[in-house]
């Protein structure tokens, strides 16, 4: 049984932010952070949330969330075919 708490007003980021921790990322830590208050062990936590006990284990040693780097962002096949049809003379 999943329980993630609501992200707290700290959870926005600016949008021209592009490396920020994710709503999900944010939920879990809260919810790993408050049931490792609670005194539950890894396992435990990872039984309650239904993740991984890695990500509990992850989470659990993080002081903030942890950052979501996403991927490298490629150009769109428009933007390649117009600075080719812009660069020729």
């Amino acid at each position: 049984m999943r329980v993630l708490p609501e992200p707290h007003e700290f959870a926005a980021v600016p949008a021209n932010c592009r490396w920020a921790p994710t709503p999900r990322m944010i939920a879990y830590w809260e919810a790993i952070q408050a049931a490792k208050r609670r005194g539950l062990s890894g396992r435990a936590i990872a039984r309650e949330l239904g993740i991984s006990r890695n990500t509990v284990r992850k989470y659990s040693m993080a002081s903030k969330p942890p950052v979501h780097h996403g991927r490298r962002l490629r150009p769109t096949q428009e933007e390649v075919l117009t600075s080719s049809l812009n660069s020729q003379p």
